[in-house]
């Protein structure tokens, strides 16, 4: 973009030179015309007065009344005479400095003539440089201008709004990043993604059993299977395999649902003896959304039992709201894949809901409200936040085998949390025999109950875009610091 405004400024400059030279040349003529005009009626005036002269020696003697009269004509043409000298001067100065202007203006025109194939040549190897950005693929993501305008134009005001300031290309190499995970996450196992950079563009591809194609190649391929494969399944087939789908999913959706309870019982195990500062407790409870509709009220009560127990009739009827589950979503969302659609349609996670509850030192629970918590100190509100947390990382690592790392990871951990309520968080995470990854700002953790604790003392340098790590070990009673903290 710089060299296309540099050399948009030099064909300027020099169209602006050529045309300040035409215009001297023009002067230049023009003053030569006076100049002669002028030249010419001086020579007539200079004639003129000659003739009157002669004429006034041979009347003087013999008409010396009428010598008055022709002395004043010859002071006229003399004094015509002088205004033409005059003028004659003046269009002589304008002429020199015409030719002194022409001549400038003709040497900054050679000069600029001269840079003019250096800045072409220059601008050659950006439009070169620019290639990737030709690609369709590339276009497609500028959202460039369909007009006949040149590439370089388009391009220019497709990014004239860019910021490319350390920031911000940080940033975008996040969210690239970020965007590249969900991207793998969503092509699942079949497909893969495949990038490369070349001259500082990230080109991104998806490798499917046809090779590696940009990602507009393969949406549109993708798009023509799902049409091929929509043709193939029938509506009558569609109806069988969803009722046969189904009735499978019923035993999957009532182990899970009955996994989340249990979990819940098992976060409220670990949760209700440990105590806040009031003596209450904070339990927790998975229930069902309220205002849900009669259908899916119905839908849950029948999940409630094991589809052995289910008579055929009741068997049919979940089958039946279970697939009308199915079918509103599919009008919802008639674009989305099928699997898509079951995987929506059929998320008991958004049937329901977690509460917290406050019990107090007789066991009667109340549900934990914006308004109750607001009633809380400082440090029972940083407990009833973390508290299910922590517990619900017991419970999920309970399930793993050893040695399953029981590691959590938080940012700006205990951000806006007193001194007295962070060690009764670190206590809490401690007793559930936690290990922690955390970041913060001047977060140290050196509580005398913690035996082992890594910092990591991180310095930026903007300039050269590094971060240092200096490490500083807390070994249950000293810190140590640098080599030592890590031999």
């Amino acid at each position: 973009r710089t060299l296309l405004t540099s050399l948009d400024n030099q064909r300027a400059t020099a169209h602006t030179a050529a045309h300040a030279l035409k215009g001297a040349n023009e002067r230049v003529i023009e003053s030569q015309g006076a100049r002669d005009e002028a030249q010419a009626r001086h020579e007539q005036d200079a004639a003129t007065s000659q003739s009157a002269k002669s004429r006034f020696e041979a009347l003087n003697s013999s008409l010396g009344a009428d010598v008055r009269q022709i002395n004043e004509q010859i002071n006229v043409h003399e004094q015509s005479h002088s205004k033409e000298r005059r003028a004659q001067t003046d269009a002589e100065n304008k002429q020199q400095a015409a030719s002194k202007d022409a001549s400038k203006a003709a040497g900054r025109l050679e000069t600029l003539n001269e840079q003019l194939p250096k800045i072409q040549a220059t601008l050659d190897e950006a439009l070169r440089e620019l290639g990737p950005f030709q690609a369709p693929s590339i276009i497609q993501v500028l959202e460039l201008e369909a007009t006949d305008a040149p590439f370089t134009e388009r391009l220019h005001r497709a990014v004239a709004d860019a910021s490319t300031t350390d920031d911000r290309i940080k940033t975008t190499e996040t969210q690239l990043n970020n965007r590249l995970d969900t991207l793998d996450e969503g092509l699942g196992s079949r497909f893969h993604h495949t990038h490369h950079t070349r001259d500082g563009i990230v080109t991104v591809g998806i490798v499917d059993d046809q090779g590696s194609t940009d990602l507009g190649t393969f949406l549109q391929r993708n798009s023509e299977r799902l049409e091929r494969l929509k043709d193939l399944l029938a509506s009558h087939e569609r109806q069988i395999f969803e009722d046969h789908l189904l009735t499978a999913l019923i035993t999957s959706l009532r182990e899970r649902m009955d996994e989340s309870r249990v979990l819940c019982e098992e976060m409220n195990t670990a949760m209700r003896p440990r105590k806040l500062a009031s003596g209450q407790s904070v339990g927790i409870e998975w229930r069902a959304l309220p205002g849900a509709d009669p259908a899916r009220k119905q839908l849950l009560s029948l999940l409630v039992y094991d589809a052995d127990f289910l008579s055929p009739g009741q068997l049919s009827q979940l089958r039946a709201l279970l697939s009308e589950e199915v079918q509103a979503e599919r009008r919802a969302n008639p674009d989305r894949t099928y699997l898509k659609i079951l995987e929506q349609a059929l998320d008991y996670r958004a049937w329901h809901r977690f509460d917290l509850h406050l019990f107090d030192s007789k066991g009667v629970g109340t549900r934990l409200t914006q308004s109750a918590h607001g009633k809380l100190s400082g440090g029972e509100k940083a407990a009833t936040v973390h508290l299910p947390l922590f517990a619900a990382a017991h419970t999920h690592f309970k399930a793993a085998t050893l040695p399953c790392p029981r590691l959590i990871a938080l940012d700006e951990a205990f951000a806006g949390i007193d001194e007295t309520g962070t060690p009764e968080l670190l206590r809490l995470a401690a007793e559930f025999d936690l290990d922690w990854f955390l970041t913060g700002h001047n977060l140290w953790v050196t509580e005398s109950f913690l035996p082992d604790v890594m910092h990591y003392d991180l310095a930026h340098d903007a300039s050269t875009r590094a971060v240092s790590a200096w490490p500083i070990r807390w070994n249950g009673t000293a810190t140590i610091e640098g080599e030592g903290a890590l031999a």
